[in-house]
């Protein structure tokens, strides 16, 4: 049976990730989002995971009502489609994944969605997730 849950030790938070991320992490563009990752190999079993986080630009969204309001539409295209295309028991790596905001104006759900569904498509042709 697949998880379609999110807890907190998917949440990537670390402040060095994240700017690690930015400085040497590959990219993919889809609009509306820009994904940017990195992989690393793990030994441990618990490391065997994605964590991902979501950003939205205060400068092209000045409500903060409408910033949370597109990371929750974000976060729920992630959380449904994670399962199908990063399944956790079979991934031999670390996945870190930041998914960046990048269009003027707020999408509708099935937009991110298909946004989400390439984006982790492509990760799974290009990762470490495969058998």
């Amino acid at each position: 049976m697949k998880r379609y849950t999110l807890g907190k030790d998917q949440k990537l938070k670390s402040p060095k990730a994240i700017s690690a991320l930015f400085r040497s992490g590959n990219s993919l563009y889809k609009y509306p989002l820009k994904l940017k990752w990195s992989s690393t190999e793990e030994s441990s079993k618990d490391q065997n995971q994605s964590k991902f986080a979501v950003t939205v630009p205060k400068r092209k969204f000045k409500s903060a009502v409408k910033r949370n309001r597109i990371k929750r539409l974000v976060r729920e295209a992630y959380r449904l489609n994670r399962p199908e295309y990063i399944p956790n028991d079979k991934l031999n790596c670390s996945l870190e994944l930041l998914f960046m905001y990048i269009a003027d104006k707020e999408e509708t759900l099935e937009t991110i969605t298909k946004a989400i569904q390439w984006h982790l498509q492509e990760l799974q042709i290009k990762n470490c997730n495969e058998e």
